[in-house]
């Protein structure tokens, strides 16, 4: 017999994977799967939520079992809104990150997002370039070249955006372990903001900034942050601090 572990489905409105049911699969000898439905406790709050929000039991209970139990939370879970996200400075180092940036814009110093070729690499690097473009920042993006370069921040792709005068890169979707990089993007003069969600080594790079929910000391409450969810949480930031939080 042969089991897949369980997929513990998290106690939280904000978790992003959300699994239909927690499973295990057993392989018997005719072949079948058998489907093991995680139980819920509480069979009323199933019942209240299905008449206060007028849907089947079935919804209802897979609420339930991410714990959203009354009809705010569900409101909530449904109809999630700018203002209910988390503060962006409870990421640490983001006071650095913004100042740096804004430096950038009130100077017209070269910015480059620096991003990577998977398809969250890609969405946080255009969703930072547009919002500093609708800024009027002078901004170009790099994306290594899959085959030649690899994965994440190298130093020859260094080198090119150094040729074109760029004076602040901003890593999205990688950089928290590019330790020898980030020294030799200081040495040349550029500084570099951080903005990852994979898990740190021990040591953290030296940049001007490195924000990412897993870094050790780090208080962002929620650790299942993309890498555009760490550039938009910069972008959210950046909001705040120039005083226009609905552009957002």
């Amino acid at each position: 017999m042969i089991a897949v572990p369980f997929y513990e489905i998290q106690n939280s409105a904000y978790r992003s994977e959300l699994f239909i049911c927690s499973f295990k699969i057993l392989n018997n000898p005719m072949g079948r799967r058998h489907w093991k439905i995680k139980a819920v406790s509480d069979e009323l709050s199933i019942q209240r939520l299905t008449d206060s929000l007028n849907i089947s039991p079935i919804l209802a209970r897979l609420l339930v079992l991410r714990d959203i139990k009354t009809f705010n939370q569900a409101k909530q879970f449904f109809r999630p809104s700018i203002e209910s996200l988390h503060d962006p400075f409870l990421l640490d180092q983001m006071e650095s990150a913004t100042t740096r940036v804004i430096t950038a814009l009130t100077e017209n110093q070269k910015i480059c997002i620096y991003g990577d070729y998977d398809v969250d690499g890609t969405c946080a690097t255009a969703l930072l370039y547009m919002f500093l473009k609708e800024l009027d920042a002078n901004v170009e993006f790099y994306i290594p070249r899959r085959l030649e370069e690899g994965y994440g921040i190298s130093t020859t792709a260094i080198d090119i955006v150094k040729e074109k005068g760029t004076q602040l890169m901003i890593a999205v979707d990688c950089g928290i372990t590019a330790i020898t990089e980030t020294d030799y993007a200081n040495k040349l003069g550029i500084d570099v903001i951080i903005c990852d969600h994979h898990q740190p080594k021990d040591d953290i790079p030296k940049a001007f900034a490195v924000l990412d929910p897993l870094k050790p000391g780090c208080n962002y409450p929620f650790k299942y942050l993309s890498g555009a969810g760490v550039a938009f949480k910069l972008a959210q930031g950046l909001c705040e601090r120039i005083g226009n939080a609905d552009f957002l």
